[in-house]
C-alpha cells in the first residue's frame, strides 16, 4: 500500500470506525491532518455503543463488565447530584471532566475504549464507584433515600445501585432483595397502585 509523502509521515492512531463495527483498536498509519483531528476528538464522547454496535456488548466481555459499572455509577450519580453535603464536587474532581459518565452508561470517548483494552478503565471507574456508595452508605441525607423490601420488609436499607443483591421494578423503580423478588415476581407496590386505581374507577 503507498500513501502520499506529503500527506503521510509515518504517523499511527485508532480508528473509531474500526473501533466500533470491529472492535479493532490496533494503530493504522494516518495522515498528519487526519493525526491532528483525531487527537482532537480523542477524549470526546462521541461513541455511542447503544446506538452504533449494541451488539459489541454481547461479543466483548471488557465492554460487557464495563457496562454493569458504568450503570451502577450513573445510579450512585443520581444520590450524589441531589445531596446537599458536597459529595458531588468531588465526585466530580475524580471524573476528571469526564461528567458525561453519569448522563448516559453507553457514551465513550476513543480514549476511554483504549483504556479499557489497556486494563486501566475498569479500576478508574472501580475506585469512583467505591468513593460514591461510600458516600451514600454514611451520608444521613443519602441513606434516607434507600428502599425497604416490600416483599420481606426486612429492616436494613437497599440501594439500586446494589446490582449483586437487590434488583428493580422497571414499572415504578421500587427496589427489592433480588432473592425475595424471585420469590415473588409480582411488585406489591405496583399491586397495591393498581387496587387503588381500580377501587378510584368504581366510586
Amino acid at each position: 500500500m503507498y500513501y502520499c509523502d506529503g500527506c503521510h509521515r509515518g504517523d499511527v492512531s485508532v480508528i473509531p470506525s474500526r473501533v466500533i463495527h470491529n472492535w479493532d483498536l490496533s494503530l493504522r498509519e494516518v495522515s498528519r491532518k487526519a493525526l491532528r483531528f483525531l487527537g482532537q476528538i480523542a477524549h470526546e464522547p462521541l461513541i455511542n455503543v447503544e446506538s452504533l454496535n449494541p451488539s459489541l456488548y454481547d461479543h466483548v466481555e471488557q465492554l460487557k463488565q464495563t457496562l454493569s459499572s458504568r450503570q451502577k455509577l450513573r445510579l450512585l450519580g443520581e444520590y450524589l447530584i441531589t445531596c446537599r453535603s458536597g459529595g458531588m464536587k468531588k465526585m466530580q474532581a475524580q471524573l476528571d471532566q469526564r461528567n458525561y459518565i453519569l448522563e448516559s452508561a453507553h457514551l465513550y470517548s476513543v480514549a476511554d475504549l483504549q483504556q479499557m483494552v489497556e486494563g486501566q478503565y475498569e479500576a478508574f471507574l472501580q475506585s469512583i464507584i467505591q468513593f460514591a456508595s461510600n458516600h451514600v452508605y454514611h451520608c444521613d441525607l443519602c441513606t434516607q433515600r434507600g428502599f425497604i423490601c416490600q416483599i420481606c420488609n426486612h429492616s436494613d436499607i437497599i440501594f439500586p445501585f446494589e446490582f449483586e443483591s437487590t434488583t428493580r421494578c422497571q414499572k415504578c423503580k421500587t427496589v427489592f432483595h433480588s432473592s425475595c423478588k424471585k420469590q415473588n415476581p409480582a411488585c406489591p407496590r405496583c399491586q397495591r397502585l393498581q387496587k387503588y386505581l381500580e377501587r378510584e374507577l368504581q366510586d
